[in-house]
């Protein structure tokens, strides 16, 4: 089958992308309508306070909540005083020197606001194109460091050379550059040069804070950044998203056009490849390998852990190549799933035990070659003595769990409740410290009902004895809806 992208839009609220590699799910991009992303999006801003003990400023974007600007982010320009802008080493550099209160500036969304932390916003901006990246800022040329070969990247500066770039701004020529000619790169650099004219006269006359510019949609940011010559076809169930990504082909890669195709089949584009029951596999902690072995993913507040078991993996014939084999297929199996769920922050992988430093080191180079085909920036550190990978990944958007799921009201996202034996006993304590106040002729126990036969079977003889020795009724009250391990008490004295 070969590399295909599908575009999933047909519902209308919600945008899907899928790249799937032989058939297996390799990567997933979703959007909800009410939840679009504000990553890429460029505004007029305005300083609304200034937090000198985390050498940070939160600035009015016009968003729900205040963006999160560090001094890391502050380009030299806006600097009050320039002299500290040209500093290497900022550590001792006070923010109140550099910006003060209702300084206006333009800053980019850098990352989503993820649970409590808010959106973090730089004044570094860069504008992306298909071939070309446009940093205002940044007064200096260069190749992404993902061309390796040393040939093509002098090819492409001696043709970013001639297209006689200005000297102002700076310009990362992309991935997507490699093979590419000179007149593809200078539609490109025409048209981010005319988008930064626009937002700078627009930045003129607009009132802080507003919106400068909007970064594409779900649909054209996918075959922007991600489309590249190894993916055969593009199949999109919407006519209306089928001739937008043919437009932007025409614009921006003319020879591409053919490989997009319009799915017309009755039966549903993700259905029909096998998509939704490998999108449903995301969501479980506990992901399966090849030969029996399985991989537990737990995402917590400050990290993501990552364990691998052996389960009912076939024994080699030692220890030794049983998990050499098992951490290999968990090696692959963990950068898909990194990058399928979008998981960053701190990760932890711990595989199984190894003595053979060279069947360490080959986990290492499977995992990095996986790591290699993000988009995403990632820092992975050797396998220690104990057999724990530590990495770091880049998080932009929102991770699917976060998009997806809610907290449980039940266990509030510990992923345990009391037992029923616990909780009965939890009743009788509560009920007892109640009834011995005297204070009460009636108390009414709301619990869930499962708590409440368990009480009146098991402890109606006490109950009577604390009804008759403190002169008070007890009435016990099912809640359907209730949680196992929730107890209301309504006390009423006559």
């Amino acid at each position: 089958m070969g590399k295909i992208m599908l575009v999933n839009v047909v519902e209308g609220e919600e945008r899907r992308i899928a790249i799937l590699d032989d058939g297996t799910l390799d990567d997933l991009f979703q959007e909800r309508s009410d939840a679009a992303q504000i990553v890429g999006n460029i505004y007029k801003a305005r300083v609304v306070s200034i937090e000198r003990s985390l050498q940070a400023a939160f600035v009015d974007f016009g968003g729900e909540r205040h963006g999160f600007l560090h001094l890391n982010d502050i380009a030299p320009e806006y600097y009050s005083d320039r002299r500290l802008a040209h500093l290497r080493d900022k550590s001792n550099v006070d923010i109140g020197a550099v910006i003060q209160k209702g300084s206006e500036l333009l800053v980019q969304v850098a990352k989503e606001g993820i649970r409590n932390k808010a959106p973090a916003v730089t004044t570094y901006l860069s504008l992306p194109g298909r071939y070309l990246v446009l940093m205002p800022q940044i007064k200096r040329h260069g190749v992404s460091r993902k061309i390796v070969d040393d040939e093509e990247r002098e090819t492409l500066r001696k043709v970013l050379e001639s297209l006689k770039p200005p000297e102002n701004v700076g310009i990362i020529i992309r991935t997507a550059a490699a093979d590419r000619g000179k007149r593809e790169l200078h539609r490109d650099l025409s048209y981010l040069l005319r988008l930064w004219a626009t937002i700078q006269k627009r930045a003129k006359e607009a009132t802080a804070p507003e919106m400068l510019y909007q970064e594409s949609d779900l649909v054209i940011r996918v075959v922007r950044d991600v489309f590249s010559a190894d993916i055969e076809k593009i199949i999109v169930d919407s006519r209306e998203a089928y001739e937008r990504i043919l437009a932007f082909m025409q614009a921006t890669m003319p020879a591409s056009r053919k490989v997009v195709e319009l799915y017309t089949d009755r039966v549903p584009l993700f259905t029909k490849y096998r998509v939704e029951e490998q999108i449903e596999k995301i969501h479980q902690n506990r992901v399966p390998l090849p030969g029996g072995g399985y991989v537990v993913i737990e995402q917590t507040e400050a990290m993501v852990a990552i364990d691998v078991n052996s389960g009912r993996f076939k024994k080699e014939k030692s220890a030794e190549e049983t998990a050499f084999k098992i951490n290999l297929q968990a090696a692959d199996e963990i950068g898909r799933q990194i990058r399928l769920r979008d998981l960053g922050g701190l990760i932890l992988c711990d595989f199984i035990d190894m003595r053979d430093e060279s069947h360490r080191r080959e986990v290492e180079r499977r995992l990095w070659l996986q790591l290699k085909r993000d988009r995403a920036r990632t820092k992975m550190l050797r396998m220690s003595r104990f057999g724990v990978i530590e990495m770091t990944r880049q998080r932009i958007r929102r991770n699917i769990e976060l998009t997806e799921y809610q907290t449980c009201p039940m266990c509030k996202g510990t992923g345990q409740v009391r037992n029923a034996a616990s909780m009965v006993l939890e009743a009788m304590r509560r009920i007892r410290v109640t009834a011995t106040s005297g204070r009460y002729n009636q108390i009414i126990v709301r619990l869930h009902p499962d708590i409440l036969v368990l009480l009146q079977n098991q402890r109606r003889e006490e109950l009577l004895e604390l009804e008759k020795a403190h002169n008070c009724r007890i009435v016990l009250e099912p809640v359907a809806d209730a949680s196992v391990d929730k107890i209301e008490l309504k006390c009423y004295k006559e």
